[in-house]
């Protein structure tokens, strides 16, 4: 195992240099989008950040649970989800091309347009520019202080499996369930929500929070597979039963991300509302009607039926399939949120393409260092080998 180590770790160290140079390469490209077309390049940079952000913080629900739980699902990935939590601070830095776009993206920052529109002044007050950049420091803060916390009392377990610091990290599993659903819904609103700031949605929070949990649970079985092969360090921890545990949790945030959407979409239809319609008008006309489509088609109904198979989630070259679908998905429906706000007819570039592997070159290079640093799996749990011997 050992000498899988070694060469699992080179290899990490490689797709890393690889990874930073391809993103270096993403961000010359995008800066080229950004001079040449600013529209284009702020509606393209925004949900690719979201894509990337959302596989970063949607390891909280899933770790929290998880010492909520104690399943052995979670045994199996808990240690690469901490890893992706050490990426906050880069998502932090790498949101800065969206703090130049404001302009472009957020109505609210034009003071012509909030001097002739009510609702605008009505929410001037949570809507400014100093407000929007107070709130977003405080979102980090506190996701990397907890993600600090759940990490601390991980560390300690693996020298002291004692059921106390088991109890500890439940609790902090469920009050950081608490903490994590109000400031991801906040930072929600001003992100993605106030980009149409006349509309709302009490559901839309909860509903990007089921799309970074499926986004992460995707990246942590791609990563879980490639440490699982034959003699690996995740050999005994990510074992068939564990990735068909994997596939059923993936099969139920597809069924959560279905529900709340298609919820959320019922209740506008039905009260029919000047507020609330438009957001749906905008994402059904000028071609993005196919989008919508292929979202339902291939996000959900096609995802659905796969994961319904068991000798899909039993099969490490299938369920990495499946996987990679999702997480496509993902990027075109952030997309789909995103882009029809402004731009009223189907619109992809290669803009979204540069910008989407710059953050994802620098993202991916700095958790590849993670993992090669840092154990991916842990050293003792007082339930771990109640639970390996139930399984």
């Amino acid at each position: 195992m050992t000498d899988f180590m070694t060469e699992s770790n080179q290899s990490l160290n490689k797709i890393s240099k690889i990874a930073f140079i391809v993103g270096a390469i993403g961000f010359g490209l995008s800066a080229l989008g950004y001079f040449t077309q600013p529209k284009e390049f702020a509606f393209a940079y925004l949900p690719a950040w979201l894509f990337w952000f959302g596989i970063t913080v949607g390891s909280f629900p899933l770790i929290m649970i998880h010492h909520l739980t104690l399943g052995g699902w979670g045994f199996a990935i808990r240690r690469i989800q901490e890893n992706f939590l050490k990426a906050l601070p880069v998502c932090m830095v790498l949101f800065i091309p969206i703090g130049l776009c404001m302009h472009s993206l957020y109505e609210w920052t034009h003071v012509e347009h909030v001097a002739h529109d009510p609702v605008l002044q009505a929410k001037a007050l949570f809507l400014n520019m100093p407000f929007f950049w107070v709130r977003f420091v405080l979102y980090f803060v506190i996701w990397i202080l907890v993600a600090a916390k759940l990490r601390k009392h991980s560390d300690i377990q693996d020298n002291d499996p004692s059921l106390s610091i088991a109890k500890k990290l439940s609790g902090w599993g469920g009050g950081g369930l608490i903490i994590y659903a109000l400031t991801i819904t906040f930072a929600i609103i001003d992100w993605v929500m106030s980009i149409e700031p006349h509309w709302f949605s009490t559901i839309y929070g909860a509903i990007f929070m089921i799309h970074f949990a499926m986004s992460s649970l995707a990246v942590s079985i791609l990563f879980g597979v490639f440490f699982s092969r034959k003699n690996g360090p995740m050999e005994k921890t990510f074992s068939i039963d564990r990735m068909h545990d994997l596939g059923s949790l993936q099969f139920a945030t597809i069924m959560l991300w279905a529900y709340t959407s298609v919820s959320q979409l019922i209740i506008i239809w039905s009260a029919n509302l000047q507020e609330e319609a438009p957001w749906y008008i905008h994402r059904s006309t000028g071609g993005w009607e196919w989008i919508a489509v292929a979202i339902f088609v291939l996000h959900f109904i096609l995802p659905f039926f796969l994961l319904l198979m068991r000798q899909i989630k039993r099969k490490a070259s299938r369920l990495i399939k499946v996987a990679c679908l999702i997480l496509v998905m993902r990027w075109v429906e952030l997309i789909w949120h995103v882009k029809p706000t402004h731009i009223p007819h189907i619109s992809f570039s290669w803009i979204d393409l540069a910008v989407w592997i710059a953050i994802g070159g620098i993202w991916l290079g700095f958790v590849c260092k993670y993992l090669s640093n840092n154990p991916v799996t842990f050293k003792q749990d007082p339930i771990w080998h109640e639970e390996d011997h139930h399984a």
